[in-house]
């Protein structure tokens, strides 16, 4: 159970709960004092007790007996310039609900507790664990002191019995790394100096040496140096010992290019590396959002650790267009009404629409109708009316011109669709809302696994319908195009993949798929459910920039208000999804494996990646090369009337019979997509040892039209059964010159021939093969 302690580490209390910690023999270590009140009664036992397996053979023990019990060891005095870490060895005995866990308490000067930091907390361990937290750092001004903190306490229910043993507490100061942005923000533009800051505080003699890397989001080093840094004179006016030291240096970033960084600073002791801090921040082409679109977030529990003004600043750096939040507060509350209403006024400014979240009434209306926080939406409307809408009124009242859309119940919730009759339920509460004189919109959350009620009779204006676990992008595609000639207005929420399951690319992957999938199958509203919560990977603890929020933009710029066109064949066979904005068509292209795609529908391509980087095109003309992998690519600069041109390619037959030397005829098709007409020939490649009369075609079209020609191909006996394909290469002019081609997929054979292989061992452990027609 022994761990490495730092070497600049400077202990400030430690116990083992040896005879020297109680020198007056009672069995409790000396100046500590336990927690007495309601649920932490005297009479449970905590005592020095003997321990074989105990590091020092002796621990200190609790003893359950169906309540809790904490344990405070001595204050000690702090310098608020260090960081702190404890770490301690526990052991847990027969415990179900009960946990135990340590923690580390900050006091203000009058010795009160102003903050606490809890370690994990623990069940059965099944023998010793090593408990290990920090560094931590007192935030609170008012800091001055720290004590250990043990504790076995009930969670949502209570242990009879069970018994935690605590030992081997060592708590410690370290020096204190600090890195930050000299002016912080959500994104950084490309063009703008981002200047780093670093401050080292709390070492005892010369600067430690700083180590400073840069890298970008797939860990790759971009630049290593050191940081020159420089005592400064930081002052002591909160206490300490001034012989402790206070550095600073600072460094521009040196950044060519958007995308995702990490940035490390690294601090060694005696050449060894001692500790360490990181700060990530995104980079993007500060472009302006477009006008129109479908995108939003989901803010369950409000602006959380922001300000609202902040909030309404990132929302349009971000691409959003709507933002749904919480909106039943308490109308007594006149700072918040204020600023909810300023809120509702700057997000209008800038386009954005404020969407109400009705599923959490204030404490006074909760209190009158039993509802716990976090309880379904269901307990709550389908109760009297007279008890809830009160307190709802005013809001209402308040925010009717800012506010046209209200919705029953966060994303997640969607209990209302298991009542006895959800139609009569919600209309109930509609009839209630407009009370107020105005015709609102509500909707409602439900899961995709339940059937919406359709009908032109449904009392909600929208439903927004979400599932747990995640749908992968095929899914949700599926799902969509199922249910959209039902539910009319269809508003869709996602949650990103879960970080400790999936690494960063395979998690942005799969959220500009999902997007892309719900644009392509008209979704009204798509929504990113609680993206402040930063284990969802779009804002970090610190309000900075999480890792999926530069491929949440880059998709979100590319595909706001643009219509889906379809999608093309391409050589390499890469998925993609074509859309057109105005006079701009632009594609999203992924593939399996790693390959290079020719594209030959663009008249001046660009590519870039889902961190907004610039991807390398080979060529840049009409003909042109691109690497395609696994991690979506957004393509620009395509000529729309070639794209459709291509799309417009097709035969009236796609399989074949699998019959050699008789002539087999085809018809194949295309349009003149281009406004103006169109002459130039098509050449129609065959399958390898096929021929095709006439292989080489003249066109000659007027805008719009539509050609055909008959095709007679011959097939060898050679051929297999099987995918194949028609190629046509068309070299066209129409007010310039173009060149593209379009593949056309052909199977040989009727399908009614099928061969199945199987193997097993028999009975003499031989492999056997069987073959089945």
């Amino acid at each position: 159970m022994a761990t490495m302690r730092r070497a600049d580490a400077v202990t400030l209390y430690q116990c083992g709960f040896e005879t020297e910690a109680d020198e007056d023999y009672d069995n409790w270590p000396d100046g500590w004092t336990r927690r007495r009140g309601p649920g932490f009664p005297h009479y449970l036992p905590i005592v020095i007790s003997p321990e074989s397996e105990a590091p020092g053979g002796r621990s200190l023990r609790f003893d359950l007996d169906g309540a809790g019990a904490c344990a405070h060891s001595p204050p000690v005095a702090i310098d608020a310039r260090h960081d702190f870490v404890l770490h301690a060895n526990l052991c847990t005995r027969g415990l179900a609900h009960d946990r135990a866990w340590v923690s580390v308490v900050f006091l203000n000067g009058e010795r009160q507790p102003v903050e606490t930091f809890d370690s994990e907390k623990f069940g059965d361990t099944a023998g010793w664990r090593f408990v290990r937290l920090g560094p931590i750092r007192a935030v609170h001004r008012d800091a001055r002191w720290a004590c250990v903190a043990l504790h076995l306490e009930p969670q949502a229910k209570q242990d009879l019995h069970g018994t935690a043993l605590f030992d081997n507490l060592w708590f410690a100061q370290v020096p204190r790394l600090e890195l930050q942005i000299a002016a912080p923000r959500l994104l950084y533009g490309l063009d703008e100096p981002i200047l780093v800051r670093c401050r080292v505080s709390g070492y005892g003699d010369a600067p430690p040496d700083v180590q400073l890397e840069l890298a970008d989001s797939a860990g790759k080093l971009i630049v290593r140096q050191p940081l020159p840094i420089e005592r400064v004179n930081a002052g002591n006016d909160r206490g300490g010992d001034d012989d402790y030291q206070v550095a600073e240096g600072q460094w521009p970033l040196p950044i060519s290019q958007p995308g995702y960084y990490r940035l490390r600073a690294k601090v060694s002791h005696d050449e060894k590396l001692v500790y360490e801090s990181e700060l990530r921040l995104a980079v993007a082409n500060m472009t302006a959002r477009p006008e129109q679109g479908e995108f939003g977030w989901t803010l369950p529990h409000g602006e959380q650790a922001l300000s609202l003004a902040t909030l309404a600043q990132w929302a349009s750096h971000a691409g959003l267009h709507w933002i749904k939040f919480p909106l039943w507060y308490d109308a007594q509350d006149q700072p918040r009404v204020e600023a909810l209403t300023w809120f509702a006024d700057r997000l209008n400014a800038q386009g954005i629409g404020l969407i109400g979240l009705l599923g959490d009434p204030p404490p006074e209306t909760r209190r009158l109708l039993d509802f716990a926080p976090g309880s379904p939406v269901a307990d709550l409307f389908t109760q009297d009316a007279n008890l809830w809408y009160p307190s709802l009124e005013p809001v209402m009242a308040r925010l009717s011109l800012k506010v046209r859309w209200w919705q029953l119940g966060y994303d997640n919730d969607s209990s209302l669709s298991s009542v006895a009759d959800p139609i009569a339920t919600i209309r109930r509460v509609k009839k209630q809302l407009d009370e107020i004189g105005q015709n609102s919109h509500v909707g409602v959350a439900w899961n995709w696994v339940d059937a919406v009620p359709a009908g032109k009779k449904v009392p909600w204006s929208f439903v927004s319908r979400s599932s747990e676990p995640a749908l992968a992008a095929t899914e949700l595609a599926a799902y969509l195009e199922a249910t959209r000639p039902a539910s009319g207005n269809q508003w869709i929420s996602l949650d990103p993949l879960d970080p400790t399951k999936y690494d960063t690319a395979v998690r942005a992957a799969d959220l500009v798929l999902r997007l892309v999938a719900a644009k392509e199958q008209h979704a009204s509203k798509i929504f990113l459910n609680d993206p402040l919560n930063p284990a969802g990977g779009l804002v970090c603890e610190d309000g900075g920039a999480g890792e999926l929020l530069l491929p949440w933009r880059s998709a979100v710029f590319a595909l706001s208000g643009a219509r889906y066109l379809g999608r093309l064949r391409l050589t390499e066979n890469s998925e993609n999804r074509l859309f057109v904005r105005g006079r701009e068509t632009l594609a999203v292209v992924w593939n399996s494996v790693e390959t290079t795609e020719p594209i030959d529908f663009a008249d001046e391509l660009k590519a870039s990646d889902v961190w907004g980087r610039a991807v390398e095109v080979d060529g840049g003309g009409p003909a042109s090369e691109v690497k395609v992998g696994p991690l979506p690519i957004f393509l620009a600069g395509l000529n729309e009337a070639v794209v459709r041109w291509r799309m417009s390619v097709a035969t009236d037959r796609q399989r074949l019979p699998s019959t050699s030397g008789t002539p087999h005829y085809v018809r194949a098709r295309w349009r003149n997509c281009f406004d103006q007409s169109a002459g130039g020939a098509v050449r129609v490649t065959p399958p390898d040892g096929w021929r095709v009369v006439p292989d080489v075609i003249d066109v000659k079209m007027a805008a719009g039209e539509t050609a055909a020609q008959t095709l007679e191909l011959i097939i060898p006996s050679t051929a297999s059964c099987g995918r194949e394909s028609l190629r046509f290469d068309f070299d066209i002019r129409a007010g310039s010159h173009h060149q593209f081609s379009a593949s056309v997929p052909i199977e040989l054979g009727l399908g009614d021939v099928q061969l199945d292989l199987t193997s097993h061992l028999n009975d003499k452990g031989e492999l056997e093969i069987e073959q089945r027609l």
